[in-house]
């Protein structure tokens, strides 16, 4: 059974490199670090939800985007 969690900090190559396998290996996302971190880097997290397998293999990933990312005027909007 796989393992739903958020993306840790130390995770996002893990992300990249499933993006790059499943989606494109031309991804933005794969091809430019800042625009990952720009859209979906928090404090302490990325802002993904990611499924491991049991051998801690990403199997899907979904992304978003909170309100507050781009105006700290939203936080009551998350």
């Amino acid at each position: 059974m796989d393992i739903i969690s958020e993306c840790n900090l130390n995770e996002v190559t893990n992300v990249k490199n499933f993006i790059s396998k499943y989606w494109s290996q031309n991804h933005i996302f794969v091809k430019n670090k800042s625009l990952i971190n720009f859209q979906h880097r928090s404090k302490n997290k990325y802002n993904f939800i990611i499924s491991k397998n049991n051998e801690g293999e990403i199997t899907s990933i979904l992304g978003y985007i909170p309100t507050k990312q781009f105006d700290n005027n939203l936080v009551s909007k998350n």
